[in-house]
């Protein structure tokens, strides 16, 4: 039986009506601390955390607000990420494009040795933004499509070769 305020299928989405409670399972969300920091910030208490937190975690409502908080920053973090790589991917492309135009502005105005430097240098980012596409897309599966379409882009540029 679920406590007072707290629905009978309590399933995490709305807080918990005591503070102290919802306070509890907001910290351990995070996952940056321990049992006992989270009693001890919650109620204030020093003595007997590891039992309080114990007793908590025992209890399903509190179970489910914090199996639901973490989904939630969970969730957060994946936009967050997607967020991050698409600027990732403007910029990188930005300036791809841009360090591509300044070679092909010192071939046509007979700058050789500046071209074959801004040559260098476009090789140089291509070669390293590879090196970590390759590993990010080791490292999360669900960019795979993503990373692929940038190392396809990077590829193109024939400026470094293909893995």
């Amino acid at each position: 039986m679920a406590p007072r305020g707290v629905a009978d299928g309590y399933r995490g989405e709305t807080p918990l009506p005591n503070e102290k409670h919802e306070k509890f399972c907001q910290m351990m969300a995070t996952g940056a601390v321990t049992q006992s920091r989270a009693i001890q910030a919650a109620y204030g208490a020093r003595k007997s955390a590891a039992q309080m937190a114990n007793n908590l975690l025992r209890q399903p409502h509190v179970k489910a607000r914090i199996d639901y908080l973490k989904r939630e920053r969970a969730s957060r973090w994946d936009d967050f990420e997607d967020d991050v790589f698409d600027g990732f991917e403007e910029l990188l492309n930005g300036v791809l494009d841009n360090v591509a135009e300044l070679v092909r502005a010192c071939d046509g105005n007979g700058l050789a040795r500046e071209a074959a430097q801004a040559r260098d240098v476009l090789t140089t980012i291509s070669s390293r933004v590879l090196a970590q596409l390759h590993s990010l897309r080791a490292a999360d599966k669900q960019q795979v499509v993503r990373t692929d379409n940038l190392i396809q882009t990077l590829e193109s540029l024939n400026v470094v070769t293909p893995r």
